[in-house]
């Protein structure tokens, strides 16, 4: 162990951690809906205000976050991020790091030949949708300010990418079924408006 590294010990697993490790996992979960719902505001709430992300193709304060990830889902009909293991170390009273395994699942139309061309790696000659799933660890920097814990910096590994010519929707045909929406349409913003939780809905127009 290096000078000055801190092992994890006993006060880690204390009651008073309970707690603190809720919060740390809502804000990852929270992410997830609020990237698959394209709500916006919900994103800016994950971070604190002087947040960093690098996703690796971004790199950037929580503004320029929220302007690429608009960008990258504009042509994303369907996004599910699904996360997988999440381990909670502590590095102070006020500080935490949070590695998160994420899947994600998208179907996207590309606007252009150059962005399928770039999503495939080759022009297939299609103009259909394009399916995809992706694999990757967040490595969140938590800090609680103020009694809230968010995260001052996350780092994407990424560990697989995986694309290929989107396969017909014979499911939607078939029986009713309430389908998604990636806008305050979306059945979740409804029931919440009904129960009057807030905050509403933040990003794109339903």
């Amino acid at each position: 162990m290096t000078a000055g590294a801190r092992a994890a010990g006993p006060d880690d697993s204390a009651d008073y951690r309970v707690s603190d490790r809720m919060q740390i996992r809502d804000a990852v979960y929270a992410w997830c809906r609020a990237v698959d719902r394209r709500d916006w505001s919900a994103v800016r709430r994950v971070f604190h205000e002087d947040g960093y992300d690098d996703h690796g193709s971004y790199q950037g304060d929580v503004d320029g976050l929220v302007s690429y990830l608009r960008q990258r889902h504009s042509a994303v009909q369907q996004s599910q991020h699904h996360v997988g293991n999440i381990l909670i170390e502590f590095s102070g009273e006020h500080s935490a790091l949070a590695e998160s395994y994420v899947v994600a699942y998208w179907r996207m139309t590309p606007a252009s030949r150059e962005a399928r061309v770039l999503a495939l790696g080759y022009d297939d000659g299609e103009s259909g949708p394009l399916d995809g799933a992706q694999s990757g660890r967040y490595l969140d920097q938590f800090e609680r300010r103020e009694g809230l814990w968010r995260i001052r910096r996350r780092t994407l590994v990424w560990e697989s990418n995986f694309v290929r010519p989107g396969l017909p929707e014979i499911w939607r045909g078939n029986l009713p079924r309430h389908l998604p929406k990636r806008d305050a349409d979306d059945m979740l913003y409804r029931i919440r408006r009904e129960l009057g939780i807030a905050p509403d809905f933040g990003g794109e127009a339903g």
